[in-house]
């Protein structure tokens, strides 16, 4: 399966379908969530949208969108012989060449799912194969031809990969634990004694694993039995499992660099040896989601259990009362008994998985430094206590992601939990919002203020808890501009809702705020359609040498319509420009960035006929988006520009009628373009300026 997700993540797949999507399934799947992470998949734009609950909302919402589409859909270990079943009508047979790849560990599942076929047999590594996966991973030259190895070596290597059975994954995490041993025969073969190889394959590959954490630092095995927390095939979020390291104390607070980049040093390093798989990385090249492989997981729930780590429920455990348990850390991923009750003296951490639509009694916990609260829809009657709530005063992670929130949740006082670092509300939505008028702008304003009196904060994530409303996912800023407590925040999505009259007295206090925020490395703006986007303020924002991820959102001023170099953070390694209508053609000033690694210019962010790169301009940018800019009829590209440019993105340029000179930029390896342009770049007089990319995809646009 890694050969095929690295072909279906190259790009080159999408030759051939307009949709794409790729599901990990775990034992205990959810049809629901699996219905919606397809949506996701094939219109990412749903993502970012409040979502239906209702299974047959949900089928016939996808089967009308795939109708007319030509897919691939991957179901990755399917476990049970009905996922087939409760997926089948969600995905129509259009008579486009659509396809539904499943892989699976059981005979039966492959054959249900599609009875007039020969389920397909992934064959075992043969011994050369072997022996070049684990001297890869051992960080060994094997030779050109991939089967000379080191001599010296090769004896031990043989008995290494016999007693794995040839298995990859016992291979993967092997050769990483071998990597960092002295390359000597003696040094190899005490690995080999070490391990009790008389048993079956699978207690072969689970003491390779059991090695592989037994050998790891006592700094870094907390960290990763955390993972051991989350749901089977969970994709987890980098960021997210970083702030709860945080929380919980793993992180040293002092030491090189800041808390977030200790942690993200330590989570290199459980990728490094092999027991954490990356599955999306983000703009600057690090891990941004990932998962642990099953095995792996068991092995960590295993060990975490003996160490008494966690407490794990989940729907094979008959007793799930946590009162009966002294438990340091407790993970409920199960829906419980409709009367359920939560009360600990004991625990630091309380994570719960998808309880949907259950009353939760809260009591005790006055200890807890972690609350995580994922995909649960609380009633406006049937929501935790707030007085409960604001008497956790050493909570330092605060987590209500992907969940449905009442009114009620808008009456908490931030200003008791002293010690907050985290409020992480990501994918999260304010039930009956639009019911409730002025109310909800009251209790808005009173939550928003405490929330930013509290002097420890570090990350706030609003998600869609301020959805539909102007400036949703945003922090008004004249909330959030005359307090002495943001010296710690390091991203910041900032809202500029007001009157023409106020924009000055605005752009000051974001002066000021800017000021106070010594770490920000992420700053978002956004306005509104009435109010110029930036003035004279934004001048400052050059001195701003941390800030390496700009997004702007608004249209400018007049007068600023015409860029240069005063006007942005000089590190600054991601732009995106939005519905800026800039006259003038920003790139021979954004060219001159030598930090700047992606760039978006979107909706109408240029509204300008002619685009220039130059020779040695974009000396570090890796990606660019160009996505409805309407006027753009010419694009020169000299040779020597963007030249590390890999991915481009074409959108929506209506008046272009000729590719420009891509033959000079040879580093790009992958094209997305819209149905017109994916036409033009088909045309004989354009063939010779693509011939050299590796990937030309063609995008289904909706939405524009």
């Amino acid at each position: 399966m890694l050969v095929f997700d690295v072909i279906f993540n190259n790009g080159e797949l999408g030759r051939h379908f307009d949709c794409l999507a790729w599901l990990s399934i775990s034992q205990k799947f959810v049809v629901n969530n699996l219905l919606r992470e397809i949506l996701y998949s094939v219109k990412p734009d749903e993502r970012n949208k409040k979502r239906t609950t209702r299974d047959d909302e949900l089928t016939s919402e996808l089967e009308e969108y795939l109708a007319q589409r030509r897919y691939l859909i991957v179901l990755d270990d399917v476990w049970e012989v009905d996922l087939w079943e409760s997926l089948r009508k969600a995905l129509p047979d259009g008579n486009y060449a659509s396809r539904v790849l499943i892989t699976t560990r059981i005979v039966d599942v492959a054959r249900a799912a599609d009875r007039n076929s020969t389920p397909y047999k992934l064959r075992h590594l043969d011994e050369n194969e072997s022996l070049t996966l684990l001297f890869q991973k051992a960080n060994i030259p094997i030779g050109e031809s991939g089967v000379q190895f080191r001599t010296d070596l090769n004896d031990v290597a043989r008995q290494l990969t016999k007693m794995c059975a040839y298995l990859p994954l016992a291979l993967i995490v092997l050769g990483s634990i071998l990597s960092r041993r002295e390359r000597t025969k003696n040094a190899w073969q005490r690995v080999h004694d070490t391990l009790d190889w008389h048993d079956e394959k699978a207690k072969r590959c689970s003491e390779v694993l059991l090695l592989s954490y037994v050998e790891l630092p006592y700094h870094l095995k907390p960290c990763f039995l955390y993972f051991a927390s989350f749901p089977e095939d969970h994709e987890i979020s980098a960021n997210h499992v970083i702030r709860m390291w945080i929380a919980e104390g793993f992180i040293p607070r002092d030491g090189r660099g800041n808390m977030e980049e200790r942690a993200q040093n330590i989570l290199d390093e459980l990728l490094q040896r092999s027991l954490v798989q990356v599955i999306k990385k983000s703009w600057d090249g690090k891990c941004k989601t990932c998962r642990v492989h099953d095995l792996v997981r068991d092995m960590a729930v295993h060990e975490a259990r003996q160490e008494n780590f966690f407490t794990l429920f989940t729907k094979e455990d008959d007793d799930i009362q946590l009162s009966t348990q002294k438990v340091r850390r407790a993970m409920l991923q199960c829906s419980p008994p409709t009367n359920f009750g939560i009360h600990s003296k004991f625990a630091r951490s309380l994570l719960l998985f998808e309880p949907y639509e259950y009353k939760l009694n809260f009591s005790g916990f006055r200890l807890l430094k972690v609350l995580s609260i994922v995909r649960v829809h609380f009633q406006e009657n049937k929501f935790i206590d707030i007085i409960w709530l604001e008497g956790l005063i050493h909570l330092r992670y605060l987590g209500f992601r992907y969940c449905q929130l009442p009114l009620k949740f808008f009456s908490i006082n931030f200003s008791y939990l002293k010690n907050l670092e985290t409020v992480d509300f990501k994918g999260t939505d304010l039930s009956y919002a639009s019911r409730i008028g002025t109310i909800y702008f009251f209790f808005k304003s009173i939550f928003l203020h405490s929330l930013w009196k509290v002097p420890s904060l570090r990350h706030v994530n609003f998600g869609y808890l301020l959805y539909g409303l102007p400036g949703r996912w945003s922090v008004p800023l004249r909330l959030a501009s005359n307090e002495d407590h943001h010296k710690n925040i390091q991203k910041l999505k900032i809202g500029l809702f007001t009157a023409r009259r106020c924009v000055k007295e605005r752009w000051q206090n974001l002066k000021a705020l800017l000021k106070q925020t010594k770490h920000l490395f992420f700053l978002h703006i956004v306005g509104d359609n009435h109010v110029p986007l930036l003035s004279e303020g934004t001048r400052d924002l050059s001195c701003h040498k941390t800030i390496q991820s700009l997004h702007l959102n608004g249209k400018w001023e007049d007068d600023l319509c015409v860029l240069n170099l005063e006007m942005l953070p000089t590190n600054l390694a991601k732009l995106t420009l939005f519905e800026s209508g800039l006259n003038g053609d920003p790139m021979p000033v954004l060219e001159r960035l030598q930090s700047l690694t992606i760039l978006r210019l979107r909706e109408y962010s240029f509204i300008g006929t002619k685009l220039t790169c130059s020779e040695g301009g974009f000396p570090r940018l890796q990606k660019l988006e160009l996505i409805r800019l309407p006027h753009v009829s010419h694009w020169d590209i000299e040779k020597g520009a963007m030249p590390r440019l890999s991915h481009l993105k074409m959108i929506r340029l209506n008046c272009l009628q000729v590719l420009p000179e891509l033959q000079n930029v040879p580093t790009l390896q992958n094209i997305v373009l819209d149905q017109d342009l994916y036409e033009i770049s088909g045309r004989p007089d354009n063939q010779y300026k693509i011939r050299h990319i590796l990937s030309v995809r063609q995008m289904k646009i909706s939405g524009y």
